[in-house]
């Protein structure tokens, strides 16, 4: 599919980032948008290379830590360091995203889920996308296999309204010694999940071609089936 930009195709000032008509639905609606704009190579190419460093460490765990709702709550080192390196990763990379294409200097997550809104498909023409019926396939055979790394924006949360991964990610990333436990393998797999969504987003060919590890695809737009069932799993973000 070709894309269109508004203007000539030079460099564009920071905080200017032009956005292009895209002309056909795809899920990797930041590439398509935001690609001739100087920079995005960059900014992509750093996603990409972020999330499948980190797919290597999350798929050795593995090895210790069996993929079942019963570990949810196991904690480590090594998951709190994962946990610090996939928020670091989502939040240095939609702040990019933030500054040049809606000129905040200082972008914060509330910020970063709007641009999200405003940038993924919708199924509901002319509506902003709902982040919460997002999904990501985990590469297991299980039949709840689903995580919904977004799907704490639909409660009334008294935490600001924010997906729980991320409140552990500032948790353990500030104040480690006393919230330890939260760098655990059910905050680390939602909040891959959630670096997984962006890298599909940015990527030329939506993900496509590549041999995952730990995740097979994502679903923006539609729900997986026995939608009931799928929520039911603990990894749901919940």
């Amino acid at each position: 599919m070709s894309l269109e930009s508004e203007g000539p195709k030079e460099s564009t000032p920071r905080n200017q980032w032009r956005k292009g008509i895209v002309l056909a639905p795809a899920d990797n609606t930041l590439y398509r948008t935001y690609r001739d704009n100087h920079g995005f190579e960059k900014l992509a190419l750093f996603v990409a290379s972020r999330y499948f460093a980190i797919e290597t460490r999350v798929h050795e765990t593995f090895r210790f830590v069996d993929l079942e709702p019963r570990n949810a709550s196991t904690f480590s080192y090594e998951y709190a360091s994962l946990l610090r390196d996939i928020g670091g990763a989502f939040d240095s990379a939609l702040k990019a995203f933030c500054r040049n294409v809606t000129g905040i200097k200082n972008p914060t997550i509330h910020n970063h889920l709007d641009f999200l809104r405003q940038n993924i498909r919708s199924s509901k023409p002319g509506e902003l996308a709902d982040l919460t019926t997002i999904s990501v396939e985990l590469a297991s055979d299980r039949t709840d296999r689903f995580l919904y790394p977004f799907a704490d924006l639909c409660t009334d949360s008294p935490k600001s309204n924010l997906p729980k991964w991320w409140d552990a990610y500032n948790d353990v990333k500030h104040l480690e010694i006393e919230k330890f436990v939260e760098g655990n393998f059910k905050n680390v797999l939602n909040a891959f999940a959630a670096l997984f969504v962006l890298f599909i987003l940015t990527d030329k060919d939506e993900g496509r071609g590549h041999s995952y590890k730990v995740f097979v695809g994502a679903k923006f737009a539609q729900m997986p089936m026995e939608w009931d069932r799928q929520l039911s799993w603990f990894f749901k973000g919940s």
